[in-house]
């Protein structure tokens, strides 16, 4: 069946070439006239510039060209940016996104170094990573550290989602499409318009449904009297969202957009959806479950986790379990309200108050592979967030921005966990933070085509936690630390030169900072002096760019270098008797590289454009006495910190860190040609490359993913008045896999720090594999 969809893909490439008629392509050929690359507004500095002219490194994917190659959620947009990683959530804990290979811990609580904005308002928990994403209008991914313009400081980078807003006459579009490998469909509309003069709003919704990918390997009835696994294939998902959106302008000088966006998720625990992806003795280590027998083959493949539904037995003690169903449930919602208002013509005061609100209730019978545990998990997350700007546009010599940013946080997170034979264990932990930035910034045209301007944010966040256990109580007073406080002063100063509209040059020193926080506590006794807390992260450096516009506008062309240093950078590391993600301070860390892009409509090939980048990133530790790999030896480096009889800890100075690739890059190509007066036709495709990388947060050995390189294909055809468009969209065509997430197997692996060891077994998580997409878009008032 799946070489029937390739079969599909280059069938529908072949017929592309068939139908090229021979005198466009002369006409086309012997045409010198430029076609000229169409400008980009992007809003890096929170005002619309050209991309060519904002002296920052960002990129923007327009709404159109992500609805294009079918993309519709996060990860389909990390696969379009080199050094950009999105991984799915490890079970109901959040997820975490890498930039440059930097990135922070698995878990809702931490929040993000590379953090999301949505319609302005800041979202820096991991779990918002599964916000879906629809009717948008462009996002823009900044890379380094992000000062300024959005919120509290992201060191690492940011992702900018900026959603439709009303347009001024009533249209709408609706787009509907059907993947064949996961089966699974989505369907999603919008309608906007006037309702008065000065109001107008837009309604924008979807669903979307999944079987899954990946099939569970465990037989429905594998032993007398044993429960077997309801789902059989995963991830499987049903989702649902909207989006209203209302503008009122009542003046020239007044602007007012509120948006408020809704989504839910329901379907089988994600922890289906991981794998074990190494087996150092090379078959399962983990004695055989209460649950279900051990069932998977320790390779990168289409077979998820062996997990079957939770016994009788142990519903009956834990009414939390519920049926004993792998399940999942996650909802979100986003509000947020932007005024806008011009003080004079030269000076406009803006006001985003944000509120962001995340709840997931989780079920899994097995943290990992056959291991007998059931585990149940209630999270909810609130912000609320006030930012006041006022910024100038004198439009001489100087021009400033000035602004204030107030955050208010709470956290809940309440595990249920049953153990093989152990006892029903609760422990809940709850964190309350606030925090208050003032920032500015001041910009000098000190002469003609000069700009330098140069500003920084002042921070102060606390954070508290509460711990409770069950049959223990409140244990807060045992922890050696339950309140975090941190204060910080980023600077930032870029030097522009313009000496055209076409050419932009710029050179950058940067600081961020990031607080500190608690890790959450699951299985594990509070004793007195226990210290959950880490602390916070701070980053300073340099980039340069150049942004050109060449070939009479055919060729765009972004070039940049960069040089930072993370010092106290959190890192996720597994720890197996708390068996969650916890994140500690890595002393530093240093990241450098280089990256190139371009896009290029070449004058005498009408129709056609290619584009692609190359980055080159050296990301690694420079101090960092971090823990051990389980089973790793004393002669494989685990050889300091001696405690208990043993070492616990070993040097990671000098290694990449996780998920920072050293090579990354895509090139991508798209011709478009006429059938007749009415109708046009398009081939697109590309390559993706990752040189190899380890995802494994402690390094282990046999995390480290080979390199790899993902191929596209696709087609469509279209009216030439953008009515209506069909496309086949291909993606991995190779069916290339690869792990982009792995934790330690729980119950596998000996005690590391000895002089005789074993590695524990390796869960992880893998990219999508082949998608065959069939994909109708309609817009009705083109038909008018």
């Amino acid at each position: 069946m799946r070489s029937h969809y390739r079969t599909m893909l280059f069938a529908g490439a072949a017929i592309t070439v068939g139908l090229t008629p021979a005198a466009h392509a002369a006409e086309a050929a012997s045409s010198a006239e430029a076609v000229g690359i169409e400008e980009v507004i992007v809003t890096a500095r929170k005002r619309s510039e050209t991309d060519i002219s904002v002296p920052a490194v960002v990129t923007a994917l327009s709404g159109e060209m992500l609805a294009a190659k079918g993309v519709s959620d996060v990860y389909g947009i990390a696969q379009l940016t080199p050094q950009l990683s999105i991984n799915n959530n490890v079970g109901p804990i959040g997820g975490q996104i890498a930039l440059r290979g930097v990135a922070s811990g698995n878990t809702v609580g931490v929040d993000q170094t590379v953090s999301l904005n949505i319609d302005g308002v800041a979202v820096s928990n991991a779990g918002a990573t599964r916000i879906g994403q629809f009717d948008l209008r462009q996002v823009e991914i900044l890379k380094g550290p992000q000062t300024l313009f959005f919120g509290k400081n992201s060191p690492g980078g940011v992702i900018s989602f900026l959603s439709q807003d009303p347009t001024a006459t009533w249209n709408g579009y609706g787009r509907a499409s059907y993947e064949f490998e996961a089966r699974e469909w989505r369907a999603e509309a919008a309608i906007s318009g006037p309702l008065t003069d000065a109001l107008s709003m837009r309604l924008a919704g979807y669903v979307n449904s999944i079987d899954g990918y990946l099939r569970n390997p465990l037989p429905t009835n594998f032993a007398p009297g044993v429960v077997g696994p309801s789902e059989t294939r995963s991830p499987h998902q049903d989702e649902i969202g909207g989006r209203l959106t209302v503008l009122f302008e009542p003046s020239d000088k007044l602007r007012a957009t509120f948006k408020t966006a809704y989504v839910k998720a329901k379907g089988a625990s994600s922890f289906l959806a991981s794998q074990l992806v190494y087996c150092p003795t090379g078959a399962p280590q983990a004695p055989q479950a209460i649950f279900g027998p051990p069932a998977d083959n320790c390779r990168l493949d289409k077979y998820g986790a062996a997990i079957s539904d939770a016994p009788a037995s142990i519903t009956a003690l834990i009414p939390e379990f519920g049926d004993g169903t792998p399940r999942e449930s996650n909802s979100q919602l986003i509000s947020s309200l932007n005024l806008s208002y011009d003080l004079t013509p030269e000076l406009n005061l803006t006001s985003v108050t944000g509120y962001h609100r995340y709840k997931l209730d989780g079920f899994s019978t097995q943290v990992g592979p056959r291991v007998g545990i059931g585990l149940s998990q209630d999270q909810l997350k609130e912000d609320y967030s006030q930012e006041l700007r006022l910024a100038s546009d004198f439009g001489g010599a100087f021009d400033f921005m000035v602004g204030a940013y107030y955050q208010r946080s709470g956290f809940d997170e309440e595990p249920r966990l049953y153990l093989l034979t152990a006892p029903y264990n609760v422990a809940n932990t709850y964190q309350r933070g606030r925090a208050g930035s003032v920032f500015g910034q001041l910009t000098w045209r000190f002469a003609e085509n000069w700009e330098l301007a140069g500003g920084g944010r002042y921070t102060e966040e606390t954070k508290r936690v509460v711990i409770t256990r069950q049959l223990q109580g409140d244990v807060t007073g045992n922890l050696a630390k339950d309140k975090v406080k941190a204060s910080d002063l980023s600077p930032e100063v870029t030097l522009t030169y313009r000496p055209s509209t076409r050419l932009t040059v710029f050179a950058a020193y940067k600081e961020g900072f990031k607080s500190g926080g608690f890790n959450p506590s699951v299985t594990a006794t509070v004793p007195v002096g226990y210290d959950p807390s880490f602390g916070p992260e701070r980053v300073a450096g340099m980039e340069a760019g150049v942004k050109a516009l060449l070939l009479d506008r055919s060729l765009r062309v972004n070039g940049a270098i960069y040089n930072y240093k993370y010092s106290d950078l959190q890192v996720s590391i597994y720890d197996g008797q708390q068996l969650s993600t916890q994140v500690r301070n890595a002393a530093s860390a240093r990241v450098q590289g280089a990256e190139i892009d371009f896009r290029y409509q070449p004058p005498a090939v009408s129709g056609l454009s290619i584009d692609g980048a190359v980055a080159y990133n050296r990301a690694r530790y420079k101090d960092f006495i971090g823990t051990c790999y389980v089973g790793q030896t004393v002669a494989q480096g685990c050889n300091l910190v001696p405690a208990g009889g043993r070492f616990t800890s070993q040097d990671y100075s000098g290694e990449q860190l996780p998920n920072a690739p050293i090579w990354s890059a895509n090139l991508g190509a798209a011709y478009v040609f006429p059938i007749n007066g009415d109708l046009s036709f398009e081939l697109n495709g590309g390559v993706r490359y990752k040189s190899s990388y380890n995802p494994a947060g402690d390094l282990a050995p046999g995390g480290r993913q080979k390199e790899v390189a993902f191929v596209d294909l696709g087609a469509r055809v279209f009216a030439e008045d953008g009515s209506w468009d069909l496309a086949l969209i291909g993606r991995n065509i190779t069916d290339k896999l690869r792990a982009h997430s792995i934790t330690n197997q729980s119950v596998s692996g000996t005690t590391a720090g000895l002089a005789a060891g074993t590695p524990a077994d390796l869960l992880g998580f893998v990219n999508r594999p082949l998608e065959v997409r069939l994909q109708l878009t309609i817009r009705p008032e083109l038909w008018r």
